[in-house]
């Protein structure tokens, strides 16, 4: 898999603030950085958007396209339209949680003074490299395993439908916020699976439309559910 574009360089040093930061726990409001990791026939793209919340009612946001700029930590976001988010906000790592600072406004009366911390901390894709197993049902005791999702280390990802051989998908996303990845297949069918961890069964690939778990170790046993 391959980056395109030099401008793709600020977005990706923005990934590592990924994450939902509390404003104000009494009423609500937060500002959030959501990014994602887009693959479009082998091209890697990034992309970012930030939600801002003033009361935690009601939300406004903005996709990072070329109204920003982010550099030294520092984002700066330029209204494109009357009554757009403009933002000016300093992100910085610390010792178990990110901090960010600085004022959020829409244009009208509406402006957040912005002070917050957040635990939240984004894993790279790569992380979950390995090869993801489906269960099958039970025979004679043992339970026999179909290699189904595959990550590599360099970000490519495999995908076996319907019991075919793994083969790599060409258009698919990755977002840092959810730990999903989402397969776009070749039918136009999207296959998202939630990444994580389960007991016993180390790294798991969960299917969010059915909620079977994909599992990178083959124990004799039940295989549960989401």
């Amino acid at each position: 898999m391959t980056s395109s574009g030099v401008s793709q360089s600020s977005i990706q040093g923005l990934i590592k603030f990924t994450g939902f930061y509390m404003v104000d726990s009494t009423i609500g409001s937060f500002v959030m950085i959501d990014t994602e990791l887009v693959s479009t026939s082998g091209l890697a793209t990034y992309k970012a958007t930030l939600t801002v919340s003033w009361d935690g009612q009601t939300s406004q946001q903005v996709s990072l396209q070329d109204n920003y700029t982010f550099s030294s930590d520092t984002l700066v976001i330029t209204p494109t339209l009357l009554g757009g988010i403009s933002a000016t906000l300093a992100f910085s790592q610390n010792p178990g949680f990110n901090a960010v600072s600085g004022t959020v406004s829409n244009g009208t009366a509406q402006s957040l003074q912005v002070s917050g911390t957040s635990q939240f901390m984004p894993i790279e894709l790569n992380l979950w490299s390995g090869t993801y197993y489906a269960q099958g049902a039970e025979d004679n005791g043992v339970y026999p395993y179909t290699a189904t999702l595959q990550v590599k280390g360099d970000g490519t990802v495999y995908y076996a439908a319907d019991g075919a051989s793994l083969t790599q998908v060409q258009d698919y996303s990755y977002d840092y916020a959810m730990f999903v990845i989402a397969l776009i297949l070749d039918s136009g069918k999207v296959t998202l699976f939630e990444m994580g961890t389960a007991s016993g069964w180390g790294r798991v690939a969960g299917n969010a439309e059915h909620g079977q778990l994909l599992v990178s170790i083959k124990l004799q046993q039940q295989v549960k559910n989401l």
